[in-house]
């Protein structure tokens, strides 16, 4: 009854088993299932809690009231094997059947107006009928009128995710692409995204925040090493409020990281999590890496079919994947990636320079603004003018020398005594940023150890 209440796609997977109302022992949970499937015919859509507490409200049932049902909806952990429920229903459901009729042929047995061959006769037939009972739907008509759908029916408009710049997007129940060039920081704004979700102090990071809450993360990594992995989720933990070290399952996120794995175990580790975590969301990163040939159109189209059957199931995926180099922005590779733009419903394109990440929405149904944000002091932020500071001073230092060429001590030690840095670490990282994307600050030649402005004072 819990998971009828709080996850509609509990119905869907009984209803898809074979379950029906009949099967239920308790009385409770028969009404509940008989009101959600009436509406399921009636709406072709799963009734939300509020409509079923209204319904009981009127109808008042006389096994069902609100009290139950609101028992029911805060016993709901969301953890719970919805198939293996299901099937223990149908299991018990014909032990019970069995024993009944069990218990009337020997009643008839017993009757000498009764022959032995009638009542097996009769056994015959009711073992016919509850085979048929438990079994799904196999007829054309059944699988037709699953596909079938009528524009005239209201249909639930998707809820968001998450609010970016006070815009909403990445629609629950549906695929979403983020793409950009190698070592772009797709995967930076994934952690700023995962931050926001399962931000401590319940605000916006970088005018980014949860809209919905959400505790049953899963996070697929094919690409980095696990110290590199390590390295970029301890940042996101310090950014939502939290210590470095702090256990992913505290906060709701279960990490596989599979470098080493094989395209078919990934897929297979894939649907195993998947089927005992429950999970919201799933971020894979980078998607190319569960796909045999990303260039081949079978293998593709495959794929792509498995993540949209997930979304069917209720839940929300984020696939990373990056662009063709030199190609437009809404280029990803292969033939991978023009099946999942194709089937993608909200989308965002990341980019870097000099250290800052940007990030540009091109969704389906709504628009947010650009994002842009940086890493400061081991967090993302969106705190952009001091950056602007250090860059102004380093252009600066650069006029006043009156050349375009210094050596990486003498630009290094001004920039310590400027901003009173305690480490050489933390003037490195920022010198190696103004290196970075198409549009970098700075030059470095490794063997003279100086630096080149990139842009005349």
């Amino acid at each position: 009854m819990a998971a009828l209440l709080n996850d509609d796609s509990t119905f869907l997977k009984l209803k898809a088993l074979g379950v029906t109302g009949a099967m239920f022992f308790s009385s409770q949970a028969r009404v509940l299932y008989d009101i959600i499937a009436t509406f399921y015919e009636t709406n072709h859509r799963v009734p939300i809690s509020t409509e079923i507490q209204r319904y009981v409200r009127v109808t008042k049932p006389p096994a069902l009231d609100m009290c139950a049902l609101t028992q029911a909806a805060n016993r709901y952990t969301g953890f719970e094997d919805i198939s293996i429920l299901g099937q223990y229903i149908i299991h018990a459901y014909v032990k019970r059947t069995a024993e009944a009729d069990l218990y009337k042929a020997v009643e008839m047995i017993e009757d000498p107006t009764k022959s032995v061959l009638s009542v097996l006769q009769w056994l015959q037939c009711r073992v016919t009928e509850c085979s048929s009972a438990v079994a799904p739907q196999t007829d054309d008509q059944a699988e037709i009128d699953q596909w079938t759908y009528d524009t005239a029916d209201d249909e639930e408009e998707p809820r968001y995710l998450m609010s970016i710049n006070n815009g909403e997007t990445i629609p629950e129940r549906s695929i979403t692409a983020v793409t950009g060039k190698a070592k772009a920081g797709k995967s930076n704004y994934i952690m700023l995204l995962i931050s926001a979700m399962i931000n401590k102090n319940q605000d916006n990071i970088c005018g980014v925040r949860s809209l919905i809450k959400l505790n049953r993360i899963l996070y697929i990594d094919t690409e980095q090493p696990r110290y590199a992995v390590r390295k970029k989720f301890r940042r996101m933990l310090r950014t939502a409020g939290y210590d470095a070290k702090t256990s992913l399952k505290k906060v709701g996120i279960h990490l596989l990281t599979m470098r080493g794995a094989d395209t078919e175990k990934r897929l297979d580790i894939l649907r195993k999590t998947v089927k005992k975590e429950q999970p919201q969301i799933i971020f894979i990163d980078g998607i190319v890496d569960l796909c045999k040939d990303f260039n081949d159109v079978s293998a593709s189209s495959s794929l792509i079919a498995e993540l949209m059957a997930l979304t069917e199931q209720g839940i929300t995926l984020v696939c990373l994947l990056h662009e063709n180099e030199g190609n437009a922005a809404t280029k990803m590779r292969g033939h991978l990636g023009t099946i999942l733009l194709q089937k993608c419903d909200d989308m965002f394109v990341v980019s870097s320079s000099n250290g800052r990440f940007k990030v540009k929405h091109l969704g389906r149904e709504t628009m947010v603004d650009d994002l842009e944000f940086r890493i400061e002091d081991g967090i993302y932020t969106s705190r952009l003018d001091v950056d602007d500071d250090r860059r102004n001073f380093v252009i600066q230092f650069f006029k006043e020398k009156n050349t375009e060429i210094v050596s990486k001590n003498e630009l290094h030690k001004a920039l310590t005594e400027k901003f009173h840095v305690a480490g050489n670490s933390t003037v490195d990282r920022w010198l190696r940023n103004y290196t970075k994307g198409e549009d970098a600050l700075l030059v470095y030649d490794g063997k003279t150890k100086r630096f080149k402005l990139n842009k005349p004072f």
